[in-house]
C-alpha cells in the first residue's frame, strides 16, 4: 500500500464533511439575511459557485481520458482501455493488448499473493503494470515512491532497482537463485518493457535449467515463470 497517496486521499473526507456542513449552514444563513438584496446576492453567488463546481468534470473529464490514450469504449473495468490502444516507450510503441490478456490471465489464475519480479524502468511510464493491476507484491515498485518514504534509507532503494536490472543481465544462475530466494519471488514476469530492455533474457532464463522454474504462460508477448523453491 503506497501510505503516501493514501494520506492525501484523506482530503476526499474533509470534502464530504464539508458537503454535510453547508446544507445545514446555509439555510441558517438564509433565514439571518433580512435584506432582500443581500438574499438574492447570496443566491446569486451560490448559484455561480455551484455552476463552476459542476462545470469542472463536464469539461476536465474528456480531456484528462484523452491525455495518453484514445479510448472510444467506456467500461467500469480498469483495464479494458489497454485492448485498442498503445504506449510510447522510449521511441517504440508498445501493444498494450497483450498486457491485458496477461493481467486477465494473472487475475483469473494465479491464487494467494506471490512476490513478482518485473522491470522497474522510468517513471510515469508503463512501468510496475503487472503489481498495479493485480495488485500483487513486487520486489520494486515506483521507486521514487519508495525513496521518499525511505529517505533516510534511499540508497537501499537504488541498490534494489540495480540487483533487478542484474537479474534480467545475469549469466550467474548462482545470482538468479539468490535473488529469487532473498526475495521470495513466485512468478518472474518477461513482458513487452523487459524483452525491450532485456532481449535476450527469456532465452538466458531457459537454458540454465533451474530446477523449481516453469513457465507457466506463454502469448503474445508475455512470458510468465513460476518459481518455487526446492529447498
Amino acid at each position: 500500500i503506497n501510505r503516501m497517496n493514501t494520506f492525501f486521499k484523506f482530503n476526499f473526507q474533509s470534502w464530504i464533511l464539508l458537503n454535510l456542513g453547508s446544507s445545514i449552514l446555509i439555510p441558517f444563513i438564509i433565514n439571518e439575511i433580512n435584506s432582500k438584496f443581500k438574499k438574492n446576492t447570496f443566491f446569486f453567488i451560490m448559484f455561480i459557485l455551484i455552476f463552476l463546481g459542476m462545470s469542472y468534470p463536464l469539461y476536465s473529464i474528456r480531456p484528462r481520458i484523452s491525455d495518453r490514450f484514445d479510448n472510444n469504449n467506456y467500461s467500469l473495468s480498469g483495464i479494458e482501455y489497454m485492448l485498442e490502444n498503445q504506449y510510447s516507450q522510449k521511441g517504440k510503441m508498445l501493444n498494450l493488448s497483450d498486457s491485458y490478456y496477461a493481467l486477465d490471465w494473472i487475475n483469473n489464475n494465479i491464487q494467494n499473493t506471490p512476490v513478482i519480479v518485473e522491470h522497474s524502468t522510468d517513471l510515469y511510464s508503463w512501468s510496475s503494470r503487472i503489481s498495479i493491476n493485480t495488485g500483487l507484491p513486487s520486489v520494486l515498485g515506483w521507486d521514487w515512491h519508495q525513496r521518499q518514504q525511505r529517505s533516510m534509507n534511499s540508497q537501499s532503494v537504488t541498490l534494489r532497482k540495480k540487483q533487478i536490472e542484474e537479474f534480467y543481465t545475469t549469466d550467474s544462475v548462482e545470482y538468479i537463485l539468490d535473488f529469487l530466494d532473498f526475495y521470495k519471488v513466485g512468478l518472474i514476469i518477461y513482458g513487452n518493457i523487459e524483452s525491450q530492455a532485456f532481449p535476450k533474457f527469456s532465452e538466458r532464463l531457459e537454458s540454465m535449467d533451474i530446477e523449481g522454474l516453469n513457465k507457466i504462460y506463454d502469448k503474445d508477448n508475455y512470458k510468465i515463470y513460476e518459481y518455487k523453491a526446492t529447498y
